[in-house]
């Protein structure tokens, strides 16, 4: 197999053949991998100590051994440029970590130094007006230049034309995927998933073991909405995925940026509704999208580092 860069690819694959054996949630296993991990070293190949295992987990070491074999196998489909980052050491992004919904490991190919830029979302429909396809395109054109790095969902629709025009414009654009690195959801989009692996980032909480689910897409939206500073909803339908990506933003303590016109859509209620919660900003073109964002940015950032310091005093 080939090694993969980073620390943390063996203990990923591990902990995706614990969950595989035991037929158990990430959610469910975390807790107990943790408690493993502080009687076996779970950095190094599961089966040097599948005994430990098999007697920790309870099951039998051969349907340990069957499993980890087929898990190592989907492992085998990731580059050897890809990284795997674990919660807890410097290289996973902070904001993520801090999200009570934060996977153990993060699957990133491209250049992961993007992951230290102020990342601003761009997402909405599968099914855009044609109006809300030109505001996508002059929302990304209108922050090329500022440092933020553009992130968005892959899908179909406002999605696919952010990262469109952040590669024609020289933005830097992160893919965010509801699928692992190894697979392409939509097929549509696997030249352009390609391309933002070429010039930009993927990310994906998804490890190459995992079949892709429906309610991936709301694990994706809300990793997207934690890794941004800031989420911008081009156009929704009511209950649409852009609105709980926005929710789940203002949930953790995030920004969501909304134009006026989506606000006074009376066809829509969700607008109305985001509008009067507290981190919402409302602007009316996107000629004063670069104004806001700095404005609130910069004042997140002055308030942030007036905690380290107030951090740093309490040590003395």
């Amino acid at each position: 197999m080939s090694v993969v860069i980073g620390n943390y690819f063996q203990e990923a694959l591990n902990f995706e053949t614990v969950i595989a054996t035991l037929g158990q949630s990430e959610t469910t296993l975390d807790p107990m991998f943790d408690e493993l991990a502080r009687q076996v070293d779970v950095s190094v190949p599961l089966v040097e100590c599948v005994s430990e295992y098999g007697k920790f987990l309870g099951v039998p070491l051969k349907k340990l051994l069957e499993t980890y074999q087929k898990v190592a196998l989907s492992f085998r489909k990731l580059s050897h440029s890809d990284r795997v980052l674990k919660r807890g050491t410097p290289d996973y992004p902070l904001n993520v970590q801090q999200d009570s919904f934060t996977p153990r490991f993060l699957y990133v190919r491209g250049n992961h130094e993007l992951l230290c830029h102020t990342i601003v979302s761009i997402t909405g429909t599968r099914s855009p007006s044609g109006e809300a396809k030109r505001t996508a395109k002059e929302t990304v054109t209108m922050l090329k230049d500022t440092g933020y790095a553009i992130a968005s969902g892959l899908s179909m629709g406002i999605d696919g034309i952010a990262h469109l025009t952040c590669l024609a414009e020289q933005v830097d654009a992160i893919a965010v995927l509801a699928t692992s690195l190894a697979d392409a959801y939509p097929v549509q989009h696997i030249a352009l998933q390609e391309k933002i692996a070429e010039k930009g980032l993927l990310i994906t909480r998804f490890s190459p073991s995992a079949i892709a689910q429906k309610w991936y897409f709301p694990l994706r939206s809300r990793l997207m909405s934690s890794l941004a500073a800031v989420t911008m909803v081009i156009e929704d339908r009511d209950g649409g995925a852009a609105v709980r990506q926005a929710e789940y933003a203002l949930e953790q303590g995030r920004h969501v940026l909304l134009y006026n016109h989506t606000v006074e859509n009376r066809m829509l209620q969700w607008p109305r509704r985001l509008a009067i919660r507290p981190g919402v900003m409302i602007v009316k073109q996107p000629s004063q999208i670069v104004k806001t964002l700095r404005n609130v940015l910069e004042k997140g950032n002055d308030q942030e580092k007036v905690m380290q310091t107030m951090g740093q005093l309490t040590l003395f």
